[in-house]
Parts: structure tokens; C-alpha cells; sequence
């Protein structure tokens, strides 16, 4: 995906309509898209909820009152992959390590392909970058829980 527009927008709708409030049950995957856009994702969230503050109605927009969770990608049952050389640190931060996923590609060979992904990712966490416990989540637990396996 040369642009992350759609992993974006996608989110702020299905979050904005309330989707995963509507279908409790629901797991929403942002695969292929990185993972460095989620903290625009969280801010851009929280700004609307801040501006709609007071406001009795849905808007101009007709977007619904906001009323967002402290963590608005685990609440709302949303997994993002990632790839091995972006901000983790930073990405925890907002998504949280449930919600956190590697991202393989079996079926074609492409740039964002990364074959010593658990090695990269393992290697980060002996530094002290990320946890062994977000490298547990992202590698085996959270696609586990993602896939309902």
C-alpha cells in the first residue's frame, strides 16, 4: 500500500459510527499498512471528541458524539500490523501491546516483505527497546487472538 489514506480513514469511520460498538464480536485488521499512522489516528480521535465537548448534536458532519476509550485500538477490537523498523516504542505507546501484530506475506515477494522479522523484532527487545512481553503479543498472541485461533 503506497498510502496508509485508507487504513486511516477506515479507522476514524468505523470509530466515528461506532461499528465495533454496534457488532461487539467484531476484530478489525489494518494489515499491510504499517503501523506508524495509529498516533494520528489517537489524536486525530481524542481532537474531535475535545471539539464536540459541550455540542448537543451530531454536527454540521453528522458524525455521532464521541465518546472514546482510554485506549480507542484495544477497546474497539482493532489490530494493526507492523513492520520491524518502525517507532515501536513510540507505537506502543498509543496502540498498546494487544494490539500489535506481525504482518507476513507468504504469497509474493515485495518491499515491505521481512523475512528475519522475529529475529529483528527479538534482537529489539535484548536491547531493551521493546519488551519480551510485546514481543510475545505481537509475534504469537495478539494475531492468535486476531484470528480467533
Amino acid at each position: 500500500m503506497r498510502t496508509k489514506a485508507a487504513a486511516i480513514n477506515g479507522v476514524l469511520g468505523m470509530v466515528l459510527h461506532k461499528i465495533p460498538i454496534k457488532f461487539p464480536k467484531l476484530r478489525i485488521g489494518c494489515i499491510e499498512a504499517g503501523s506508524m499512522w495509529t498516533p494520528f489516528v489517537a489524536y486525530d480521535l481524542k481532537r474531535q471528541a475535545f471539539r464536540q465537548k459541550g455540542r448537543e448534536s451530531a454536527g454540521v458532519l453528522g458524525v455521532p458524539q464521541i465518546e472514546l476509550p482510554s485506549n480507542v485500538f484495544k477497546d474497539n477490537r482493532i489490530y494493526v500490523t507492523c513492520q520491524v523498523d518502525e517507532d515501536l516504542p513510540y507505537i506502543l505507546k498509543t496502540v498498546g501491546e494487544d494490539n500489535l501484530m506481525v504482518g507476513s506475506d507468504y504469497t509474493h515477494r515485495d518491499p515491505s516483505m521481512e523475512l528475519e522479522f522475529r529475529k529483528e523484532l527479538q534482537a529489539r527487545a535484548d536491547k531493551g527497546d521493546i519488551s519480551q512481553a510485546a514481543v510475545q503479543k505481537i509475534l504469537y498472541d495478539n494475531p492468535k487472538a486476531f484470528y480467533a485461533l
